[in-house]
């Protein structure tokens, strides 16, 4: 996934970068980060030299985020995918989009990075002064809302012990040719782009922080017990929402519960605190540290012991611990989440939720008409074949002629950076116009579309919509009524309040094709994609709930299936149990050839369905201009393969003329001092290490283009002899001589 950059604008302006460093992010300049053969290193004195150094690429600089007087010039975000993992570098990027619109909204201004170009992202907050570290970190944390993000500064204020955390600049990755590029408006901006960007990044005013609650996130690691078990603890019952599983109203409740009373309660005993971190000993030990909680911030509990009743499978043990997962293992309920929520929470609260979901299950049966009160009967009884002749008749209706069916759901599955987002933008545009997708694939009609989109906020998707509506030749005020795009709330599948809105928008706004761009966005933490029951269900409910709307959704392959290049996916190589079961239009698209951050695309796509469709095209999208060239893939498949057949036959024949030339230059050798003939024989005795096939082939060459000479010659025994090679040179001289000694014979 990591694409090596050309680096030179940051070579170009490395000096304009340390300076604006030293000014903008030096928090202390008596040591800093570095790397070295064995890892990460703390160095000593920083200077504009080094940071020039850093940027120009010779020496990789990390800065420490805070003072020696416990204060901060920035914030960092680190969003890490240190093991390369497709399916988590598209969860981070997702991640990262919406913390930066999240700052937008709050007026705060920041840079993205992507730190390593492998799905590794660095967000940067700069303040116009020094701010109180200890205002700076809870901001994070208020920020990152539990989020599995690494925070720059990691702690309130430093220990005394040492000089907080440090965090690597922008710049050369440390390890691989990858130079850091910065988000711009939903695309990545090339390397002077994002040379430029950076320096002119606004500072923000500290007052910006004081969006947080005057009282702190929950962060108890010290905090004092108020009752010794959990079972004692008096606190208002949950709101219960029927729309809301037990387990998340479970998850949420035991968040009002403090850590301490938690972990006391199930026999730990605290070790040790430093008023932000604290250590713990395990059930049944007097001293020694079992456990740490809140380490860096996190809030979490990290175990490093096999002997309690968490899991030591080798998998999980080791790992951190957020407050329900504890309650889950430690009171021995395991992956069993539901059995738990049952007994944590109260009984009139489990009862309660119990006949909010039925009602909910009932009201929410959707027709055009009217909502019945309960759910019709089942019967399971099927249709009398007779009954189904009509069905076998009738017409398609398509969405895309000979592609998209209306009455089936339909899959846009890509390997990774195969333009997913930018093609269902064009055939949004398309399918609202009732145009040409991509130039070349008929739109039956004009349909309304509701767009939710997970991969950008309203400014990139507008800007994209904008190419998209200049090449289809119309405006965003000619589609009025035609397209509605969602680029902040994205629907949850499982979640029924979330159907019934979705439901409810269709109906409202006579909405003809639903796009939900991508679908891992709507999926929850409780979901397990390796289950077809948890996957495929929440595909077809869902799918239920736009009808009467036709339904497309994003999907990305596995990280194995990403690395091929020149041929499509199959529905096989989608990411998640169910995924190909519960579609019955699928489009497929690889690349042919390397993504090299251009504007140029080089696509392979497969499309299929229930329908009997099937095809292949080659696409060539240029996303600047936003244009496509498309064409049969199977012809040019087929031209592949000849051109690269032809390049192994050229190859394999370059390599025989070159053995062959070999050969001769050794039986040129062989015979250059000779005088009297030699055999072809004692030729190949004398061959080194050339192939026998080889020497015979380049003798009967030289023989054909007279090269050699062949000679009557007397052998050791004085016996005439036929066959005998001398060069042509030689040869003549040869045949003088030994026709004089027969003569004299």
């Amino acid at each position: 996934m990591s694409v090596a950059s050309d680096c030179t604008a940051w070579q170009e302006h490395s000096q304009r970068l340390a300076k604006w460093a030293l000014d903008r992010l030096v928090n202390r300049s008596d040591r800093h980060g570095c790397y070295g053969d064995k890892g990460a290193f703390t160095a000593d004195t920083l200077d504009e030299y080094t940071l020039r150094n850093h940027f120009y690429g010779a020496k990789v600089v990390g800065l420490h985020s805070t003072a020696a007087d416990n204060t901060c010039k920035w914030l960092g975000l680190d969003i890490d995918n240190h093991d390369g993992d497709d399916n988590l570098a598209a969860d981070n990027l997702s991640t990262a989009i919406e913390l930066l619109n999240k700052l937008l909204d709050l007026g705060i201004m920041a840079a993205l990075e992507d730190s390593n170009g492998d799905g590794g992202y660095h967000i940067w907050i700069l303040f116009s002064e020094p701010v109180p570290t200890e205002d700076v970190f809870r901001f994070a944390k208020w920020l990152i809302d539990g989020a599995d993000i690494e925070t720059s500064p990691k702690q309130a204020a430093l220990s005394g012990k040492g000089l907080g955390n440090w965090l690597r600049l922008p710049g050369r990755h440390h390890t691989r040719e990858h130079w850091s590029r910065v988000w711009g408006d939903g695309e990545w901006l090339d390397d002077a782009e994002s040379v430029e960007a950076l320096l002119n990044l606004p500072a923000n005013d500290p007052s910006v922080l004081n969006v947080v609650p005057d009282e702190p996130p929950d962060n108890d690691a010290c905090e004092p017990a108020t009752r010794k078990t959990m079972e004692k603890r008096q606190q208002p019952l949950p709101d219960v929402n029927g729309t809301e599983s037990l387990v998340d109203i479970a998850e949420r409740t035991i968040e009002q519960t403090p850590w301490r009373e938690l972990l006391e309660s199930q026999g730990w005993h605290l070790e040790s605190n430093n008023g932000a971190e604290s250590t713990w000993t395990r059930p049944g030990k007097e001293s020694g540290v079992s456990a740490t909680l809140n380490f860096g911030g996190n809030n979490l509990f990290h175990v490093f012991t096999e002997s309690t009743n968490l899991p030591a499978d080798g998998k999980s043990n080791g790992q951190s611990y957020g407050k329900w997962r504890f309650y889950c293992w430690s009171h021995n309920f395991g992956t069993d989440q539901v059995a738990a929520a049952k007994e944590y929470l109260p009984d009139d609260v489990v009862q309660e939720h119990g006949q909010q979901w039925r009602e909910s299950q009932s009201g929410a049966a959707h027709s055009n008409d009217e909502q019945p009160t309960e759910s019709p009967k089942k019967t399971f009884e099927g249709k009398d074949i007779s009954d189904l002749e009509p069905h076998a008749e009738s017409e398609v209706d398509w969405l895309v002629d000979g592609i998209f069916s209306s009455d089936q759901p339909t899959l846009f599955g890509a390997k990774s950076k195969c333009l997913k987002t930018t093609l269902l933008v064009d055939l949004t545009i398309a399918l609202a116009t009732g145009g040409k997708w991509l130039g070349a694939f008929q739109v039956g009609k004009p349909r309304r579309v509701l767009f939710f989109t997970g991969e950008a906020n309203y400014r990139a998707v507008a800007r994209r919509l904008k190419k998209a509506c200049k090449s289809h030749g119309t405006s965003f005020s000619a589609l009025r009524g035609m397209l509605r795009v969602d680029a902040m709330e994205f629907p949850k599948l499982p979640n029924v309040t979330h159907c019934v809105a979705v439901a409810d928008a269709v109906k409202k706004y006579d909405i003809d094709v639903v796009i939900v761009d991508p679908l891992y966005r709507g999926m929850t933490a409780q979901m397990d994609t390796n289950r077809m029951a948890d996957i495929g269900d929440a595909i077809v409910n869902f799918a239920n709930w736009c009808r009467p709307a036709s339904l497309v959704m994003s999907h990305h392959t596995t990280k194995a299936s990403a690395r091929e290049l020149g041929s499509p996916p199959d529905l096989e190589d989608m990411t998640g149990a169910g995924i190909a079961e519960s579609f019955g239009n699928w489009w497929l698209m690889g690349r042919n050839e390397k993504y090299q951050w251009d504007w140029n695309h080089d696509l392979c796509v497969q499309f299929g369905g229930r329908d009997e469709q099937a095809g292949g095209r080659r696409i060539l999208f240029n996303e600047k201009d936003w244009t496509a060239e498309v064409s049969n893939l199977h012809e040019f498949l087929t031209e592949q393969q000849e051109a690269a057949q032809k390049a192994r036959e050229d190859a394999k024949r370059e390599k025989h003329h070159r053995a062959i030339e070999t050969a001769r230059s050794r039986v040129q050798n062989v015979l250059r001092d000779q005088t009297t003939p030699l055999s072809k024989n004692q030729i190949e005795e004398r061959r080194g290490e050339v192939p026998q096939k080889e020497i015979r082939q380049a003798i009967y060459d030289m023989e054909t283009d007279q090269s050699l000479t062949i000679h009557d010659y007397r052998d050791s025994r004085n016996r005439l002899q036929s066959g005998g090679y001398l060069l042509a040179e030689k040869g003549h001289e040869y045949d003088a001589l030994f026709s004089e000694s027969e003569d004299v014979r």
